[in-house]
């Protein structure tokens, strides 16, 4: 089930890509992945109250890892909650963001890059981390599955 829904969400159906997930939850309650791209279709819905319950959960489920936070600073940025979201990128990187360029480039994440509080957070974390590169964090498992790539 989890391949199917990965290519319905990379194919942009976001309807089917949602059912499948949903069947994953039915037979695993705490799929970390499906609760991970269920966030990401609330998103793409504008459905704020799913997207945090969904990210929320994945960060419950992990505690020690970025996703969730990651999540949550995307939902309170679209929901226009700028100082929110600076707080949950925050957190976000104290979990371990390893590629700084990939935030920059995330297209839900543009219009906080202007801020002058993410703009030094991200300088900060690339000279901590010596940060990877784009390629390298695309390639690399997210909650056990590698990301889907933009289609630019």
């Amino acid at each position: 089930w989890f391949e199917l829904g990965t290519f319905k969400f990379q194919l942009g159906d976001y309807a089917g890509a949602e059912a499948t997930f949903n069947k994953v939850l039915a037979g695993k309650n705490d799929d970390r992945t499906a609760r991970y791209f269920l966030g990401e279709i609330a998103l793409k819905r504008k459905d704020w109250a799913g997207a945090t319950r969904e990210f929320e959960r994945l960060a419950e489920l992990e505690p020690s890892r970025f996703f969730g936070p990651y999540g949550l600073a995307k939902v309170a940025l679209a929901a226009g909650k700028i100082d929110d979201a600076v707080e949950k990128l925050r957190v976000a990187f104290s979990k371990g963001i390893e590629d700084v360029a990939g935030v920059r480039e995330d297209p839900a994440m543009a219009p906080l890059l202007q801020d002058d509080r993410v703009k030094k957070m991200i300088a900060e974390e690339a000279n901590k981390r010596g940060a990877i590169t784009s390629r390298e964090f695309r390639a690399a498992p997210v909650c056990d599955v590698v990301l889907p790539r933009s289609r630019t």
